[in-house]
Parts: C-alpha cells; structure tokens; sequence
C-alpha cells in the first residue's frame, strides 16, 4: 500500500511584517518594492498582495501524471516540511487574481 504526501497551502498577507519580510527573502527586495501600496485606511503606505506557499505536511509519494507504457508509475516522493510552490499575488477588485512572482520546486 502506498502513503500519499499530504501538502497544505499557506496564506501571508504582504501588508503583515511576517509576510513582508518573507516575500524580500524568497522573491528580493526589488519585485516587493514594485508591488502597489494602499492609498487610504489602516492599511495605508503597506503593500498590497499575498504570499502564497505550498508545503508538504506529511511525505509520501504523490502522482505526476499517467502511466505509460513505458512506465507503470510517474511520480515522486516528498518528504515533510519540504516548500513545493511558492507565489505572490495581487487580487484585483472583481478580477483574476494576478501572479506577480513565482517559484517552483520540481
């Protein structure tokens, strides 16, 4: 029997001094410098957006794609605390969410 990796996608606001501090270290000082900023409320002078990550919370193997005739499996093993995406994104007033920046583990 095989144990599946169970991941979780955290959530960070920009605004937050956890979530600025890091998106500076994962992405760099210059793409959160030109995110927007709040103009009015408790927010103002922040950034805008959301650092988004996914984490792997308990390892296992997690499937990539079909099987081939080649292969019968297509996958990988993931092991605990391991970072598989991360992402900033600014959300637009009745839009898409939009990516600003993004890093993938493979």
């Amino acid at each position: 029997m095989t144990q599946r990796a169970k991941l979780k996608t955290n959530v960070a606001p920009i605004a937050s001094e956890f979530g600025e501090n890091l998106a500076r270290k994962w992405f760099g000082d210059d793409v959160v410098d030109e995110m927007p900023r709040y103009v009015r409320g408790d927010k103002k002078g922040q950034f805008k957006g959301w650092l988004k990550w996914t984490k792997v919370i308990e390892g296992g193997w997690q499937r990539t794609g079909p099987a081939t005739a080649e292969c019968d499996y297509n996958g990988r093993v993931l092991y605990p605390n391991q970072i598989l995406n991360k992402w900033i994104e600014i959300s637009i007033w009745g839009g898409e969410p939009e990516i600003v920046a993004a890093h993938s583990v493979q």
